[in-house]
């Protein structure tokens, strides 16, 4: 079969490899569409974004990943009688799995697990000649993270439910009010269901901001009460002042930037929660004057089992908007024409890009 397999730094090849045989605990996907995401491309350059972002660490990446974890397809085979999955349905995938039995599994923090297998990312594969992911006619995950994806859920649409259960859980990790004013900076795809979710779960008003107009337009079509073009850097976040003089009771931070956090962190109100959605290796002075006021300063980490089958309610319910998000589709043979589109999004409006193997 063909496969999307990343070699080693900006070394990406589309080759040919064994079709992957699943263990008894797995079932085998005809992969129909799978997402390129952000940490997709910082694997690409070299980084290992799930170590930063769970473990605080830069691991090594292995060699030979196949990249992709959002992913939709259908299922090619499965375990003979099993009680809910069979051959031919249509599902989307929850794509890591925990050990089951470190502190944070038997605490139901299976998304901080050290020892997590994760689809496309390389992590946990010890035993595998190619680390399985979503950038592949077929991939094999485990019987319990496949879900059946209701009719009203395209294919394409599939592969958002992976970023809708990661900007759930930061939602939630937000303790957000009914009644909150909530600020989003930076719209990509996980910024802009951010949004979304924070509307299901209460919020009078988001306001939303970026430094590009694409994701500013996706926002307001998908529910942004107010938004904001910010080409000033800190001056541009002066002016949120005027748009909410008490602060933002929850701010959600997907640029990661020493300066955005900053500046947004000053923006935040007494009581008020930022969450940080995206980590990087670097020094960040604070003010401990910011922190006054009960201000709380907190980093969502992946997403709980738990939120993936939420998401998918809340993507059925028309609750969560997706299909505006998709703004390119590749076959797996122009792979990297969507890695091009991916790492030069600023000028090609390139918002959510799918893959359809």
């Amino acid at each position: 079969m063909k496969a999307a397999i990343l070699r080693g730094v900006r070394d990406l090849v589309l080759q040919d490899i064994p079709v992957p045989k699943p263990r008894p605990d797995e079932v085998l996907i005809r992969v129909k569409a799978c997402g390129i995401c952000g940490s997709d491309i910082r694997y690409y350059l070299g980084e290992n974004p799930w170590s930063l972002h769970t473990l605080g660490v830069q691991k090594e990446n292995p060699p030979n990943i196949a990249l992709g974890h959002e992913v939709a397809g259908i299922i090619e085979s499965c375990p003979e009688g099993h009680p809910v999955l069979k051959r031919g349905m249509r599902v989307g995938v929850l794509a890591f799995k925990g050990c089951g039995k470190c502190k944070y599994c038997l605490t139901d923090r299976e998304n901080l697990c050290e020892f997590t297998e994760h689809l496309g990312h390389g992590a946990g594969w010890k035993d595998r000649e190619f680390c399985p992911g979503g950038m592949a006619e077929y991939c094999t995950v485990w019987n319990d993270k496949v879900f059946e994806l209701p009719d009203s859920i395209s294919f394409d649409e599939g592969v958002l439910l992976d970023g809708a259960a990661v900007a759930l859980h930061a939602v939630k990790r937000s303790n957000i009010r009914e009644g909150d004013k909530v600020l989003v900076n930076g719209c990509g795809p996980i910024g802009l269901m951010v949004l979304q979710m924070a509307k299901v779960y209460g919020a009078a008003s988001v306001t939303c901001i970026d430094v590009l107009k694409k994701p500013l337009e996706i926002a307001q079509e998908v529910g942004a009460d107010h938004v904001f073009l910010n080409q000033e850097g800190e001056v541009g976040y002066e002016k949120l002042r005027q748009m909410a003089p008490e602060g933002f009771d929850v701010i959600f931070d997907s640029v990661g930037s020493a300066e955005s956090f900053g500046a947004v962190l000053k923006r935040l109100a007494r009581g008020g929660t930022l969450v940080c959605l995206a980590v990087k290796e670097q020094s960040i002075q604070l003010n401990c004057l910011d922190l006054a006021g009960e201000r709380t300063i907190t980093v969502s980490a992946n997403n709980k089992y738990e939120d993936y089958p939420e998401a998918i309610r809340l993507v059925a319910e028309s609750a969560v908007r997706v299909q505006p998000l998709i703004t390119h589709t590749f076959p797996l043979e122009r792979l990297h024409e969507g890695f091009d589109v991916m790492l030069n999004k600023e000028s090609g409006n390139a918002m959510k890009v799918v893959i359809r193997p």
